[in-house]
């Protein structure tokens, strides 16, 4: 059975669990022990594909075997592995042609938010193809905020960014996704065909683009 991708929403730091281990063979098992669902999470997050995310995670996983910094703090190796979840998947998109957004709505959200309601469905299923529309960048930024859990500091230093800069970023972030919510969900209730809602939402991108 594969592992659930949001299974590892929110986790905090482990402060109290003992160091990484520094043997590099020992450290990609204690990695993918403990980060592998929320590795895996991620990245769907970003592709979108069930199968190039377990792809990709692998590919993540396997680079950590190789690889030849010090892990002594907790910390700097959840830093790596996002960092490279992160960038290998910006490439991978880079690589990609543009198509609609079709993936289960379980690759984006966290199963503990599943509904059985009509009118939260409704409300998740805009927030699936919002976040979807994001540029990339502006996605994984979000996606590790919101949904991953991780802090600040920590996504300045996976993005290499200042703080002030992430939080810019954040902001445009929130804003498009608000912007496309409302697309999704006013062009539904509507009863139009979602590609109307992609038109708001990409013409809104242009807009600010421009700006």
């Amino acid at each position: 059975m594969a592992p659930d991708p949001g299974a590892g929403l929110g986790r905090s730091w482990p402060g109290d669990e003992p160091r990484p281990p520094s043997e590099a063979r020992e450290r990609a098992v204690y990695a993918f022990e403990h980060y592998a669902e929320s590795i895996l999470g991620f990245i769907g997050r970003l592709l979108q594909d069930r199968h190039d995310a377990e792809a990709l995670a692998q590919e993540v996983f396997l680079r950590l075997l190789v690889e030849k910094g010090s892990f002594a703090a907790e910390g700097k190796l959840r830093s790596w592995l996002y960092r490279v979840a992160r960038n290998l998947s910006l490439d991978h998109l880079k690589k990609q042609r543009a198509k609609p957004v079709g993936a289960a709505l379980d690759l984006l959200l966290p199963a503990k938010l599943a509904t059985d309601s009509l009118e939260e469905r409704e409300l998740l299923e805009a927030m699936h193809r919002s976040l979807g529309e994001l540029p990339p960048l502006l996605r994984s930024t979000v996606v590790m905020r919101f949904l991953e859990g991780l802090s600040y500091e920590e996504i300045a230093e996976i993005e290499a960014v200042s703080q002030s800069a992430l939080r810019t970023r954040i902001q445009k972030g929130i804003e498009l996704l608000r912007v496309g919510m409302s697309a999704w969900l006013d062009l539904t209730a509507a009863g139009e065909e979602p590609g109307a809602a992609r038109r708001t939402v990409e013409d809104q991108k242009r807009s600010e683009a421009l700006q």
